[in-house]
């Protein structure tokens, strides 16, 4: 399998990725970009890592964490077993020496790759979070639907879709990050089940936490309600990244309007919410 090297952008973070011809993932391919400097640059070998000697930093199920000259090296556990299944090490900032099993090759496109390279946590690092959503664009902007599983997010999404017109973006994950002084809201290559992926970036109008209801109602949210969505709908580290994620969604709703829906699963929850936007 010849090397390459193929750019990505995701969140208007610049990816590289070097090493084996992985498979080209259709979901992935939206957001591939011509060749020039990187914000991260990963170099993939393929072989059979090696676990590291010592005491790790940070222990986890699937993981254990390094230190080696004062930079993170990381290891990532085979499912049930302590058989390393890729080692990454961080040579210099933004740049990524990583080794994959060879025996996994064949399983890996793309997208799953840079999965693995824990592309939530570079995109962090960048300022973005990723947060569990259906992304909207209506009108030149996007709202934004977070809330747990099986409560409705996919549902709104598609009403708006079919009574206003709206386009459905993502269907599973929205990338939140501010450029220029503004809240972004950008597709992602990952969107679940819905199958709905899109390269697009929008202004935020509106973050929208949904909840099932006999009538509908609207009301601007608390502090503590938006920090509880970020921590339950965002995907990060539980023990390095908690804080940032409050930090992120306590900025975010000083200057975002975030807003609680309680809905019906028909049109009347579209107009009752976009009488409130207005």
């Amino acid at each position: 399998m010849a090397d390459s090297v193929c750019f990505y952008r995701v969140g208007g973070v610049t990816i590289a990725l070097r090493g084996p011809s992985f498979r080209e993932n259709a979901f992935l391919s939206p957001f591939r970009c011509e060749s020039g400097a990187a914000d991260a640059e990963f170099t993939v070998s393929v072989g059979h890592p090696v676990m590291p000697a010592g005491v790790p930093v940070k222990v986890s199920r699937h993981e254990k964490e390094y230190l080696r000259n004062g930079r993170r090296l990381r290891v990532m556990l085979q499912e049930y077993s302590q058989v390393p299944l890729l080692t990454q090490e961080e040579t210099e900032p933004g740049h990524y020496r990583v080794c994959l099993e060879e025996a996994c090759l064949p399983l890996y496109d793309n997208n799953i790759v840079l999965k693995l390279l824990e592309m939530p946590k570079l995109l962090m690092e960048h300022g973005g979070i990723f947060l569990h959503a259906s992304f909207i664009a209506y009108e030149g902007h996007a709202i934004v639907f977070t809330a747990p599983k099986q409560t409705g997010k996919s549902t709104q999404a598609a009403l708006w879709q079919r009574y206003r017109g709206a386009e459905i973006v993502n269907g599973d994950r929205a990338l939140l990050r501010k450029i220029n002084g503004a809240w972004t809201a950008f597709g992602s290559p990952y969107c679940g089940t819905s199958g709905i992926c899109r390269n697009s970036a929008l202004p935020v109008r509106a973050i929208i936490v949904l909840s099932q209801a006999a009538e509908n109602a609207v009301y601007p949210i608390g502090a503590k309600e938006a920090a509880a969505a970020f921590l339950e709908g965002c995907t990060y580290d539980l023990q390095t990244q908690t804080e940032c994620v409050l930090d992120l969604a306590l900025e975010v709703w000083r200057e975002v309007s975030m807003l609680h829906l309680a809905c019906r699963p028909d049109e009347s929850a579209v107009a009752c919410l976009e009488r409130a936007l207005r």
